[in-house]
């Protein structure tokens, strides 16, 4: 299979303002069910900046510095530190064929 994986602590800034909107969120929408499997695609903000570059209209979402999202996607990864039962980060820069490979794997895995 191939590899996942998350950044270590040490390598990220964990801002607990975002973790804890991640959170209210979370309950907000879920209440108190959990999804038994949460894929979570993680690319740098650079790479995500690439990616959308021309694709859509830049809404207020995208207009963002990057601080905001160098938080938001610290806090998914300290969120799949700590729930790594149902939380799985897959390494998405790499190419499309590669990240649905890995998909169908890791969900026929969950599903045995």
């Amino acid at each position: 299979m191939a590899e996942v994986g998350c950044l270590t602590k040490d390598e990220t800034s964990i801002d607990e303002e975002i973790i804890q909107k991640l959170m209210e969120l979370e309950q907000w929408v879920q209440g108190q069910f959990q999804p038994d499997l949460t894929l979570y695609f993680d690319v740098t903000v650079k790479l995500g900046r690439q990616r959308t570059h021309g694709i859509k209209k830049v809404d207020r979402f995208e207009q963002e510095e990057d601080e905001f999202f160098r938080k938001v996607r610290n806090g998914y990864l300290e969120r799949a530190d700590r729930f790594p039962e149902r939380i799985v980060v897959v390494d998405a820069s790499r190419s499309l064929e590669e990240v649905n490979k890995l998909v169908e794997e890791l969900i026929i895995l969950h599903c045995k």
